[in-house]
């Protein structure tokens, strides 16, 4: 079975995983045996994944120690898939004896596993069915397990990819180690291929939803998968003059601030542009190659004090962090209101670094560049006692 292939089918192995019951036909039940309640029952998932072959029917034939009369179970195939659950006594040498058949009720395939069958958990096993002619072979899976594919659910823009982890347990919660098949029931939505056994990589193709499914000895589990008309990247903002960093005031979800090089911080509110810059100051500041304005960062209690900084070359080429105050007009600061808290000089054009941002200890952390050229030729990366090189 291709591993996005057979979507119906593998959404009819999670019905079945869920009702343990729908999809067989049991004859020939011993009193106290299959459908009498016996505590010493266990049911099992059966799925084949029959492919490209002709097969229409898998029948499952159960004999052993104690079973008066063998239990026939018959599983019909869909999409590529035959799927149920066989219900058995416990005890040793069950024997279970696949056949398939195909539309004109000719047997295609044949093959058997004989194995003790406990209360409980039972490990999942792989079985082939030998071809009788000029077919494929059929692998049959058949165990008891349970899949919990993580994360459960993801929203994803078309173009966007997100890996998913299978996790395949037994009935004790033993971790299981075999390799699951990765399906998606809308592969125009959704597709998902392998990364190892246990994991699998989602890439959105189109809006809607899907759920993509591991399945392990007939049993499924599933992600929800929602598919966002929206492209991955939305321009929002054109005409800016090389943005360097966008940041936005604490807890502030209706604006955004962009610094640009060239010394001006602009508001974008709503997804709208403002004509009015926030802050211009622009004849401070050398604006070339790796000099300019290079970020700014709003003090933890802006929406009281009004307090930001901004990190620039000025006309010298030399570090300048300087504190500033917003105005009585939330979108336009106090060009006025400059207090200048730290100065570096720098002796190259390059390496400036120029990052302030607030940590969670309300201090503010400026990064600094080694002060150019190439190679640190000054070697401030490896002196201590210089600002250059340091946060």
């Amino acid at each position: 079975m291709p591993a996005n292939g057979c979507p119906r089918g593998l959404g009819r192995v999670a019905v079945f995983s869920l009702l343990m019951a729908a999809g067989a036909a049991c004859a020939g039940d011993s009193p106290g045996g299959p459908g009498q309640g016996s505590p010493e029952d266990v049911t099992l998932v059966v799925a084949a994944y029959v492919g490209s072959t002709a097969v229409t029917t898998l029948v499952v034939e159960v004999s052993g120690p104690g079973i008066a009369t063998r239990l026939v179970f018959n599983f019909p195939v869909e999409a590529g898939v035959a799927a149920g659950t066989v219900t058995v006594p416990a005890g040793s040498d069950r024997t279970f004896a696949f056949r398939a058949f195909d539309g004109g009720g000719v047997e295609t395939h044949r093959g058997s596993v004989t194995v003790d069958v406990v209360a409980g958990a039972n490990p999942g096993l792989s079985i082939v069915l030998t071809p009788l002619a000029g077919e494929l072979p059929i692998e049959v899976q058949l165990g008891t397990v349970r899949i919990v594919v993580v994360p459960g659910g993801d929203t994803l823009a078309i173009g966007d990819s997100v890996s998913v982890t299978a996790r395949v347990t037994d009935a004790q919660g033993n971790r299981v180690t075999q390799a699951v098949r990765w399906a998606t029931l809308g592969p125009n939505v959704a597709t998902v291929s392998a990364r190892s056994d246990s994991t699998g990589m989602v890439k959105a193709i189109g809006a809607g939803q899907t759920l993509v499914v591991a399945t392990l000895g007939g049993v499924a589990g599933a992600a929800a998968i929602v598919v966002s008309p929206n492209p991955a990247f939305v321009e929002v903002a054109t005409g800016l003059t090389a943005p360097l960093c966008v940041t936005s005031p604490p807890g502030d979800s209706n604006r955004l601030f962009v610094v640009e090089q060239s010394g001006r911080i602009r508001v974008l509110r709503n997804d709208t542009l403002l004509a009015t810059p926030f802050l211009d100051i622009s004849s401070l500041v050398t604006f070339s190659g790796e000099q300019g304005l290079l970020s700014m960062a709003f003090h933890p209690a802006y929406a009281t004090n009004g307090y930001f900084f901004v990190d620039y070359t000025d006309t010298s080429g030399d570090t300048r962090v300087v504190r500033y105050r917003v105005s009585a007009d939330p979108n336009v600061a106090d060009a006025g209101s400059a207090q200048e808290i730290l100065f570096v000089d720098q002796p190259f054009t390059n390496h400036n670094g120029g990052l302030v941002k607030f940590g969670p200890d309300g201090f503010l952390y400026v990064g600094l560049g080694d002060g150019g050229s190439g190679g640190d030729p000054l070697e401030h990366g490896q002196d201590s006692t210089t600002l250059l090189g340091s946060i």
